[in-house]
């Protein structure tokens, strides 16, 4: 799912709103994922500092949307963009004249309610 949204985001298939979003809300896992790891290494460490570390978490997730509207943002280009793949648009009607399959039996499933 992660891949598939980071696609998305780099084609340019995600509404302006929407990737400011998705971007906080990567920034703010980040951030608390470095906060989980510190918390592991720090396990024999006091729950004070456990706890500093978890609450400075907190208050960045908080203030890290609010800093992303009002600071100006980074473009780091780490993957290069690709070629979007050509739409292939497929006919789903029978020709003129003739019944497709699909249309003869949902006609027959009509006539017998």
């Amino acid at each position: 799912m992660m891949s598939s949204l980071l696609e998305a985001l780099r084609l340019g298939a995600v509404p302006e709103g929407m990737r400011w979003l998705v971007d906080a809300t990567l920034k703010v896992t980040v951030l608390l994922a470095a906060a989980g790891v510190a918390t592991l290494v720090g396990r024999r460490s006091s729950a004070t500092t456990r706890h500093l570390a978890w609450s400075l978490a907190v208050l960045g997730s908080l203030a890290l949307p609010l800093f992303s509207l009002v600071l100006p943002s980074w473009q780091l280009r780490i993957l290069p963009r690709r070629a979007a793949k050509p739409r292939v648009e497929v006919a789903l009607e029978a020709p003129a004249g003739r019944e497709s399959w699909g249309s003869r039996r949902w006609r027959s499933s009509c006539r017998s309610r």
